[in-house]
């Protein structure tokens, strides 16, 4: 932060926006790569059949390292899924990301609920309704 506040000598950003910028700027900032690597390699070292099914797709749909692109390893569905099931189960960032029903509200177990809620706050109404 210290080079935002030390190069906006003509205030380019008010010190509300760079208070705003500094949570996205601690996120990008905190090893997510590594850390979605790591934990992908770990979660798939534990669950071999998971592991094994992910090498016989990468295996099967490669004859070469050189045919490996960004281009091609995106149409590798099982592989994507590993990662989206990795990101869910061990997010990469410091905190929390926030989860909320998407706009136009969506079903969840069943029940209704209303664009823009926060799932932590239907976590919260979903005890208190089974408390006495």
């Amino acid at each position: 932060m210290s080079y935002i506040t030390q190069n906006n000598e003509k205030g380019t950003m008010t010190m509300r926006e760079i208070e705003a910028t500094a949570g996205t700027l601690v996120i990008a900032g905190s090893e997510t790569t590594s850390t979605v690597l790591l934990s992908t390699t770990r979660n798939l070292m534990i669950q071999p059949d998971k592991m094994a099914k992910l090498k016989y797709e990468i295996r099967s749909a490669f004859k070469d390292e050189s045919e490996i692109t960004l281009k091609a390893v995106e149409t590798l569905p099982y592989l994507s899924a590993v990662f989206q099931e990795n990101f869910r189960y061990t997010p990469p960032v410091p905190c929390s990301i926030p989860r909320t029903v998407p706009d136009g509200g969506d079903t969840i177990a069943g029940d209704m609920y209303p664009g823009g809620v926060s799932l932590i706050s239907l976590l919260k109404m979903s005890i208190e309704a089974k408390l006495p």
